[in-house]
């Protein structure tokens, strides 16, 4: 990824399933109930496309979804090791510390190397 989108990776994702939650709501509506009034306001830009519709909106809401807490876990994971009191501790999760800080933008680079000089340590890659 570009190191700019990185940055916005989590509001990216969240958009992600906000857009296909509401594409997923329109086609459902229509597979489950028929023929609505979202149907006859939406048909003319869908045509006679929902399930195809509905099939990719699910695939992008399971995916945003999915992204956006991965994302949001490895976050709260990062920031509660980064600053652990014990080298033991940082040492057992330096390997999972280094793939996150490679995930996210610079900053978690940084804040990781700050951390191994702490601990007077190197990279384990």
């Amino acid at each position: 990824m570009l190191k700019s989108i990185k940055r916005f990776q989590i509001p990216i994702y969240i958009i992600v399933s906000i857009v296909s939650l509401f594409f997923f709501v329109i086609s459902s509506d229509y597979l489950i109930f028929g023929n609505t009034s979202i149907q006859r306001n939406v048909h003319i830009i869908i045509g006679n496309y929902y399930y195809y519709l509905f099939a990719v909106s699910l695939i992008f809401l399971i995916y945003g979804l999915y992204e956006s807490y991965s994302s949001i876990r490895d976050t709260f994971y990062f920031n509660k090791y980064i600053d652990s009191e014990s080298k033991r501790v940082f040492m057992e999760n330096l390997s999972r510390l280094e793939n996150i800080s490679k995930k996210f933008d610079g900053s978690y680079e940084e804040r990781l190397d700050e951390a191994k000089k702490k601990w007077k340590l190197k990279s384990l890659k």
